[in-house]
């Protein structure tokens, strides 16, 4: 089983190419969570693009996402940073010893 990755794109597409970042009406900023897990609000990375594969991916806890995304609504400097973005999220990984 694939993931709805056809739909995923159109929607990306609306907001990114559509909409972009120059209407004086719409803000938006689409987190992308990896493999989405349930758990505790945990230590997590954020980044730009992709940082892992289809056949190794990252967890991501649901709720470091709903913890990110309200950071996103409470500071301004968040928002900021990410709007008009596509960010990644994922729980921070141990470090190896």
């Amino acid at each position: 089983m694939l993931p709805p990755a056809r739909d995923n794109q159109a929607a990306a597409d609306v907001l990114g190419v559509r909409i972009g970042t120059i209407s004086p009406f719409i803000q938006w900023v689409a987190v992308r969570p990896d493999t989405l897990r349930s758990g505790d609000v945990s230590g997590y990375e954020v980044h730009e693009g992709l940082v892992s594969s289809l056949f190794r991916p990252r967890s991501t806890n649901m709720a470091n996402v709903a913890h990110f995304m309200c950071a996103l609504a409470s500071y301004e400097e968040a928002w900021a940073r990410w709007r008009g973005e596509f960010p990644v999220i994922v729980n921070a990984e141990a470090l190896k010893r």
